[in-house]
């Protein structure tokens, strides 16, 4: 897979994220901070989809949980975080995903996020890139 700058801008910002705060940001929160990070804009539904599974093919291909599972709608019920474009890259990259519905993937992503206590990986891939 080939990555472009918002690729990996995406990784480091989340992954910066997640060891800081263990929590998730919106897609609102994540778009503004790119769009700082990158100097122009970055709209938080139209430019974030293939960036998201990008990151999450990083994560997969490093065998880490997906950090994409942290971007979440504002106004989504806590324990319903899955979106349909979540639900179907979970699944393309890990096939077992395919007998569960969208809820309880990402859940198994959320505990794997936060069962994760090495993240050395992606830092190590992201700064060999200049991220």
């Amino acid at each position: 897979m080939s990555y472009t700058p918002i690729d990996y801008a995406l990784a480091r910002v989340l992954l910066n994220y997640w060891i800081d705060k263990r929590k998730t940001m919106t897609y609102s929160d994540c778009a503004a901070v790119l769009t700082e990070k990158l100097g122009r804009p970055v709209h938080a539904h139209g430019s974030l989809r293939m960036p998201l599974y990008h990151v999450a093919g990083m994560c997969n291909d490093l065998r880490l949980p997906f950090l994409s599972t942290i971007v979440t709608l504002k106004y989504q019920p806590k324990n319903m975080q899955a979106g349909e474009g979540f639900y179907k890259m979970a699944c393309e990259f890990r096939p077992e995903y395919r007998k569960m519905n969208p809820v309880d993937v990402w859940k198994a992503e959320q505990l794997r996020l936060e069962s994760c206590q090495d993240w050395s990986k992606l830092d190590k891939y992201l700064k060999r890139r200049g991220w």
